[in-house]
């Protein structure tokens, strides 16, 4: 580590903060979903500097460690659940296919659905046509506003 990097590493954690409260909580959530320090700073009325300064914290990298380990625990233990569910889904769709009660159209559904997983679906024609267009600053912030109200609806109340 250089001398600058000691230095400023020094700075952080002088002036960073030594507990985290709601605040900082939000900061580091907001981190983990890739928001940038400036709209982060921006969305709840504060610096960016303040921003970096909590990022930057001890505690706050801490747990942005944490949280980010608990984000992949959780992708990995969703995956597992779902590959523990296939067997059974499959089971479902294969007595709807075989069930000679059912309406021939909800059999026919469910081999098509298991013919798609195996790989042997239905060739499909692809329309490939390029289309150029350009999105000026206001559209690209826009975009970006619709994504914060969507992710700030997703929002666990802590």
């Amino acid at each position: 580590m250089s001398q600058i990097q000691r230095d400023l590493d020094i700075r952080v954690t002088n002036y960073g903060p030594k507990k985290l409260n709601n605040q900082h909580h939000e900061i580091l959530r907001r981190s983990l979903c890739g928001q940038s320090h400036k709209a982060i700073a921006n969305s709840l009325g504060i610096t960016a500097e303040t921003v970096g300064r909590v990022l930057g914290s001890p505690v706050g990298r801490e747990k942005g460690a944490i949280l980010h380990a608990e984000a992949d625990y959780n992708a990995i233990d969703i995956a597992k659940e779902i590959r523990a569910l296939a067997p059974k889904a499959l089971e479902i769709m294969e007595s709807l296919m075989d069930n000679e009660t059912n309406p021939a159209a909800v059999r026919l559904r469910a081999a098509t659905d298991l013919l798609d997983r195996a790989g042997h679906g239905a060739v499909k024609k692809l329309d490939v046509r390029a289309t150029n267009f350009s999105l000026s600053k206001d559209d690209v912030e826009e975009i970006k506003r619709v994504a914060l109200e969507r992710m700030e609806n997703l929002a666990v109340p802590q």
